[in-house]
């Protein structure tokens, strides 16, 4: 069904980006994660191909992507999965805490389209596309999260 379908999943090492890594793979995309757990990483038989990143460093997202192209001699699709949540409640928290939870949680996706979209650009055939997973924080904070319900 996803036939000719190149993906580039980030978070695929866990939670959401491994589950939709795996069934777009058990559906006939070819997919490239990324994630900062190689050994979670290497334990997804499904992946044509990963990168070990943490999309926070720099030139990190533009290397994935990279990646990615080159495994796959392409991109038709990208699944912004990865995420992270260091609490703390306002008050608690300083502004390195602002600065964790948006780098990898805004930033990072920004930076993985801005790679993205030039290859994407290229896709003739299948229609590209760009899937950004967000947390349910983003319409209904919870308590001790307050940097990353901001986003």
């Amino acid at each position: 069904m996803l036939s000719g379908l190149k993906v580039l999943v980030t978070g695929a090492s866990s939670g959401i980006g491994r589950s939709s890594a795996s069934v777009l793979a058990a559906h006939g995309a070819t997919v490239f994660g990324t994630g900062r757990n190689e050994a979670a990483l290497k334990e997804c038989t499904f992946l044509s191909g990963y990168a070990v990143a943490s999309l926070t460093d720099e030139n990190a997202a533009e290397q994935v992507v990279n990646s990615a192209v080159e495994k796959m001699g392409g991109l038709t699709t990208v699944v912004n999965c990865a995420g992270v949540l260091q609490g703390g409640a306002m008050g608690t928290v300083g502004l390195d805490n602002f600065h964790y939870n948006f780098s990898a949680n805004v930033q990072a996706v920004f930076e993985v389209m801005q790679h993205s979209i030039p290859h994407l650009k290229k896709e003739k055939e299948n229609s590209p596309s760009i899937v950004n997973i967000s947390s349910v924080n983003g319409k209904q904070a919870f308590a001790g999260c307050a940097t990353y319900c901001a986003r």
